[in-house]
């Protein structure tokens, strides 16, 4: 057990005494350096380039050479095929259905609708008698 911390401890100073040493050597360096560097930075900034730019120069527009595509069938269908699918008719039931709608040679349409209008006479005319009727009596009534 005491060999192999040994042996940790050794491995561990292996790996990590030329960091502590090279970190230490940069700090030096670093602060001898510093104020010849800083004064070098200075001097930089104060000269002028030979060439100044210039900001008032117009970019050319870019021309748009790319196509983006997608070659992949889509995840949902859209909602009207889906109902095509669903609910369309089919040659036998078009048929069918066309057939229902002339029973015995007549359309259904036109034989509901003269229903509704007869049913409609009717109760007119069951009406008018009834008030008919009623004003009758009020007028025997007042006779009295």
């Amino acid at each position: 057990m005491v060999r192999r911390a040994g042996v940790v401890f050794v491995f561990v100073m292996a790996t990590c005494g030329p960091l502590t040493t090279a970190t230490a050597t940069a700090q030096q360096v670093s602060n001898d350096d510093g104020a010849v560097s800083l004064d070098r930075v200075k001097d930089a900034l104060a000269r002028t380039p030979p060439q100044s730019l210039k900001f008032d120069a117009r970019m050319p527009v870019p021309v748009a050479t790319f196509r983006v595509t997608v070659e992949q069938k889509a995840f949902v269908e859209p909602i009207l095929v889906t109902l095509r699918k669903e609910f369309e008719l089919t040659p036998l039931q078009r048929q069918s259905a066309e057939w229902s709608s002339k029973c015995c040679g007549l359309s259904l349409a036109a034989v509901t609708e003269s229903l509704e209008k007869a049913f409609r006479r009717w109760e007119e005319r069951r009406i008018h008698d009834r008030v008919s009727r009623e004003l009758a009596e009020v007028i025997a009534a007042r006779e009295k």
